[in-house]
């Protein structure tokens, strides 16, 4: 159990994984922990790979683990954040009353991949987009088995909202041009986006501050 931890200096308020360092997390529960802000943000479980150095790959393999009431208070990622270098595989987790700025449950940024399966992400709320997921990255997100995106709020993309920004940019501008998404979301099986809230626009899924032709959902 990792529950009630606070990070007052601006960091992890759950566990911070960095470098090329591989987790492996089995039936753990991440509840009720807050952060502020460090550089890509996430709270419950974060894997920082932003450093600068030539640092390989890291990942984080997730099975059975509930990340619930988990809050970013000023970054990405309530539940998950994984940016730079590496990714996240997913099997039979919850992420559950979680919230961010950006990614009120999970957040994918900057050349990270994300796979999940068989899990539920619900009731996450994001104070700009992403209220479930958000991603920015290149690489793929691939969903399998049975994955519902439920009940998650947001001003864009409730459930879902797909971003290329600019490299540390907070907002789109002129300059995402330069950084279009592409990138692919692979349904493998049962993907259900039910009752997820935009209070804007995007209400199950939204795609920001890309040229359409190359944001391609199978």
């Amino acid at each position: 159990r990792v529950t009630g931890n606070t990070a007052r200096g601006g960091g992890v308020g759950g566990i911070e994984i960095v470098l090329s360092v591989d987790a492996r997390l089995d039936s753990v529960l991440v509840h009720g922990n807050t952060g502020g802000m460090t550089g890509g943000i996430g709270f419950g479980i974060f894997n920082d790979l932003e450093t600068g150095l030539d640092i390989g790959e890291g990942w984080i393999m997730m099975t059975n683990v509930t990340m619930s009431s988990n809050t970013a208070v000023h970054g990405d990622g309530g539940g998950l954040c994984i940016m730079a270098i590496g990714g996240g595989v997913l099997r039979g987790c919850t992420v559950s009353g979680n919230r961010g700025v950006r990614g009120g449950g999970l957040a994918i940024a900057e050349g990270a991949k994300l796979e999940v399966h068989d899990c539920t992400v619900d009731q996450n709320e994001a104070e700009k987009c992403g209220g479930g997921l958000f991603h920015s990255s290149e690489l793929p997100v691939e969903v399998g088995g049975d994955v519902s995106i439920s009940g998650n709020t947001a001003n864009f993309g409730a459930g879902m909202c797909l971003s290329r920004l600019a490299p540390g940019s907070n907002m789109c501008g002129a300059e995402a041009d330069e950084y279009p998404l592409m990138t692919t979301v692979e349904f493998g099986a049962a993907l259900s986006l039910e009752r997820n809230v935009a209070i804007i626009a995007g209400g199950g899924m939204y795609l920001n501050c890309v040229n359409p032709r190359q944001a391609t959902i199978d």
